[in-house]
């Protein structure tokens, strides 16, 4: 999910300063989570954008509790992979390259 977050961070000052010249697609994608101000939508909002019937892959990381810095809990976290993310945008003809 931080990647999302990381991409919601990065996005809108960009596409504000084209001043509207952009792509319908870079639109979506700038108004990802609300333009970052609810990054926990990100996901859900860059499937519906994209139509993506990618699934992401879930891994399993060690992580320090959130409740008490000092333990160790197993999280899972969803990794969608680049090549299967180009390879589905490359067969959908939603990004021309």
């Amino acid at each position: 999910m931080w990647i999302f977050k990381l991409f919601a961070m990065m996005i809108p000052h960009p596409v504000k300063a084209l001043g509207g010249t952009m792509s319908t697609l870079t639109q979506k994608l700038a108004r990802l989570g609300c333009s970052g101000k609810y990054p926990a939508n990100i996901e859900r909002d860059l499937y519906a954008a994209l139509h993506l019937s990618v699934s992401p892959y879930w891994l399993e990381v060690p992580a320090r509790s959130q409740v008490n810095r000092e333990d160790v809990e197993m999280r899972r976290i969803p990794l969608l992979l680049p090549h299967e993310m180009y390879h589905y945008l490359f067969e959908s003809l939603l990004v021309k390259f």
